[in-house]
């Protein structure tokens, strides 16, 4: 019975590092020489959005020093009362937001609404 457990050990171990080697061997990336490489141009990274809101949450955008941004946000309601609700519009589950959102310094924003 102990020589069983000693063989499965072996074992595992043996897979372990069989794997482990692998590996590590076969891990390689190609290095370009200077005269193989191709030198690709630089473009100018352009920002994902245009504002720091979108439909109803916020971005990774903060915008130039001084900017002044005002942000209007409205969800709808249910239009089940049809037009006394204005479909929607003015519906009980309806909600409004009005802010102003201000860059005081580089990645610094404050807003208000």
């Amino acid at each position: 019975m102990q020589t069983y457990n000693i063989r499965r050990n072996e074992k595992k171990y043996f897979i372990h590092n069989s794997f482990f080697l692998i590996s590590v061997i076969s891990f390689a990336q190609d290095v370009a020489t200077d005269s193989t490489a191709v030198k690709e141009k630089d473009k100018p990274v352009r920002s994902p959005f245009e504002s720091g809101y979108l439909i109803g949450a916020q971005t990774t955008v903060i915008q130039n020093v001084n900017t002044l941004e005002a942000v209007i946000q409205h969800t709808f309601g249910t239009i089940q009362n049809g037009h006394s609700d204005l479909w929607g519009i003015y519906a009980p589950g309806a909600n409004i937001r009005l802010g102003l959102d201000y860059v005081i310094a580089k990645n610094f924003q404050m807003g208000i609404g």
